[in-house]
């Protein structure tokens, strides 16, 4: 859905109206959706498990998402969740259970560039 993404449509408000100005935020780095990769078959299962997560706007770090939360404020196009790489320190699952049906970590069932690691397990 190529067409979506360049236009955010589905976006909420203040989600599309920052994404819409990504280039004048240096180290704002994009939505959840468009930095991960999910295998067809569990699409529905992490569309379940990050619901509104997916519109989450991963930065560098706080800085780019204060000042993006600023536009958001002097503007009033509404609200926005930013998760900042520099500040995010997610717990690791150590073990999982072993029974039928469980897969793994939902984190090590899709793919991800390794520097949004802390924001994709921060999230799942």
């Amino acid at each position: 859905m190529p067409s979506l993404r360049c236009h955010f449509e589905g976006y909420w408000r203040g989600t599309r109206s920052v994404l819409e100005r990504k280039g004048q935020l240096p180290g704002l780095i994009g939505p959840v959706a468009d930095l991960i990769s999910v295998p067809e078959k569990l699409e529905v299962a992490m569309e379940t498990a990050l619901g509104g997560g997916l519109q989450n706007i991963v930065t560098q770090d706080e800085a780019v998402a204060q000042q993006a939360i600023g536009l958001l404020r002097q503007n009033n196009w509404g609200r926005a969740t930013f998760l900042p790489l520099s500040l995010l320190r997610p717990d690791r699952i150590r073990s999982l259970p072993s029974s039928p049906g469980i897969l793994g970590l939902a984190s090590d069932l899709i793919e991800y560039d390794l520097q949004y690691a802390p924001a994709v397990e921060y999230l799942l």
